[in-house]
C-alpha cells in the first residue's frame, strides 16, 4: 500500500532530510533545527520600554476604563525559554499577574493571555524576515502579534486586530 503525503517547507527552515529504511520501508527524516536555531535569538529576558496606541486598542478590545488605564502604566516583563524537547516557553508578568504559554511552533494551543482572554494561540517563526507571530484566535476579536530583533538589539511588538485598522506597537529591552 502506498501513502502520498505532501508537505509544504518554508524556505530555509529545513535542517536536514534523510532516507532510511524501516521494516522493509522507506521513509524520509525532516529535520527543522534551522528553524528554532534562528529563533534563538528572542532567548532571554525581555522588559518593555515604550508603548504606543496602546489605549486605543484596548478599547477596541472592549477593556473597560479602569483596566485600561493600569494596564498602560504597567511594564510588561517576557522570558523566552527553550526546553531540551523543544518546547519554547514564554513566561511574562504583567504588575501582579504572571503566566506562562508552551508551545512547539506551527502547533496550536490553548492559552490565556494577560488581559484573561482564553484563545486558540497559532505560534509561527519565519526565518527569512526574522519575525516571531502569534495569531490569537478568540473574542471579541482575533488578534496578529509580530515580534523582532531590530540591529540594535530591541525586540519590537507589533499587536493587530484582524478585522479592524487597530494596532499598538511595544519595544522591549534585554534586561
Amino acid at each position: 500500500r502506498l501513502l502520498k503525503l505532501s508537505v509544504l517547507i518554508r524556505p530555509g527552515s529545513l535542517k536536514t532530510l534523510k532516507k532510511a529504511k524501516f521494516n522493509g520501508c522507506d521513509f524520509l527524516s525532516l529535520n527543522f533545527g534551522k528553524l528554532s536555531k534562528a529563533m534563538e535569538k528572542f532567548l532571554g529576558k525581555w522588559k518593555s520600554t515604550k508603548v504606543e496606541n496602546f489605549d486605543n486598542f484596548m478599547k477596541a478590545m472592549d477593556v473597560g476604563f479602569i483596566l485600561r488605564k493600569a494596564a498602560a502604566m504597567a511594564t510588561v516583563y517576557l522570558d523566552y525559554q527553550k526546553a531540551d524537547d523543544g518546547t519554547w516557553i514564554i513566561d511574562w508578568q504583567l504588575a501582579f499577574k504572571k503566566g506562562q504559554i508552551r508551545f512547539q511552533l506551527g502547533q496550536e494551543i490553548d492559552a490565556v493571555l494577560p488581559d484573561d482572554r482564553s484563545v486558540r494561540l497559532v505560534p509561527d517563526f519565519d526565518p527569512a524576515t526574522g519575525r516571531y507571530s502569534e495569531l490569537q484566535k478568540g473574542k471579541p476579536h482575533d488578534v496578529k502579534v509580530e515580534r523582532w530583533i531590530t540591529e540594535d538589539g530591541e525586540m519590537q511588538e507589533l499587536v493587530k486586530i484582524i478585522d479592524k485598522d487597530v494596532q499598538y506597537t511595544r519595544v522591549y529591552e534585554r534586561y
